[in-house]
């Protein structure tokens, strides 16, 4: 009979288990699936999949709002969001209000028919995206091309040739054997780009 209880027991478990991870899978496949984790709207998983136009739209919304979050990270917490930042949210909240209109139409027959309208916005809205993420790599520092990251390069490259130079001083000063031909060795050396 303890056989019994402890098998049922382990059976409950493995169920609970069970089905924790589907609950915890159909949640992580519910974010994923949204066009927008700061406006969060009613989603359709088997979106993610399904070949229809609404299902096409909702993804290409989904896909353009992905890569500006990659390129436009929204602001921190207690930090004044810059102007690039605004329009980002801006176009995040058109985004996510023409997904739901999406859902709406793909609800009901009559709506249908404001699909070809709705691929028109989610056109203009990937565009409008696209040029927006454009100014913002043009912008950044990190960008590469950019003057600010040809000035970050110069930066490490430098302190990259300090480095070098240092270690070449150690290992004369280790190669010569003797503390005072080293200090006249360093005394007599200067670093690249005339200092020392």
């Amino acid at each position: 009979m303890e056989i019994l209880a402890q098998l049922a027991l382990i059976l409950v478990g493995g169920a609970a288990i069970g089905f924790t991870m589907v609950v915890a899978a159909m949640a992580s496949l519910r974010r994923m699936s949204r066009v927008s984790g700061r406006h969060p709207a009613p989603t359709r998983v088997r979106w993610l999949v399904l070949p229809s136009r609404p299902a096409l739209l909702h993804r290409r919304l989904r896909n353009s709002t992905l890569a500006l979050r990659t390129v436009v990270p929204a602001p921190r917490r207690r930090t004044e969001p810059t102007t690039i930042q605004e329009m980002a949210d801006e176009l995040e909240a058109l985004a996510a209000s023409t997904d739901w209109a999406i859902l709406s139409a793909s609800r009901t027959r009559s709506g249908r028919g404001q699909l070809s309208q709705l691929s028109i916005d989610v056109r203009r809205v990937e565009d409008m995206i696209g040029r927006l993420c454009e100014v913002a790599a043009e912008l950044s520092d990190t960008a590469p091309g950019t003057v600010g990251w040809e000035r970050r390069a110069d930066r490490v490259e430098d302190a990259l040739r300090s480095h070098e130079w240092a270690l070449r001083e150690l290992r004369d000063f280790g190669a010569s054997g003797s503390s005072s031909s080293a200090s006249e060795a360093g005394t007599n050396a200067t670093m690249p780009g005339g200092t020392r």
